[in-house]
């Protein structure tokens, strides 16, 4: 019988997004999705440890701008 415990361990508080304990969870769960292209896991910026996952800008998926550019951080 398959497992049907989910990978998320609840939500985020501020963000009222699904928290993933790992980035192996999230990117997990990506994979696991109907149409995972155009998405990753990003750390929660208030919960250590802790990741979303997400839609990748339209930017970057076009190949115009990577992610470092968009959100103006280093990678």
């Amino acid at each position: 019988m398959a497992n049907k415990q989910p990978d998320w361990t609840g939500y985020c508080d501020a963000h009222g997004k699904r928290l993933f304990s790992s980035r192996k969870r999230a990117r997990k769960q990506i994979r696991e999705h109907r149409n995972g292209k155009g998405m990753r896991e990003y750390p929660c910026t208030l919960v250590d440890g802790h990741f979303h996952i997400g839609h990748l800008p339209r930017e970057v998926r076009r190949g115009y701008k990577t992610v470092a550019e968009v959100h103006g951080r280093k990678r």
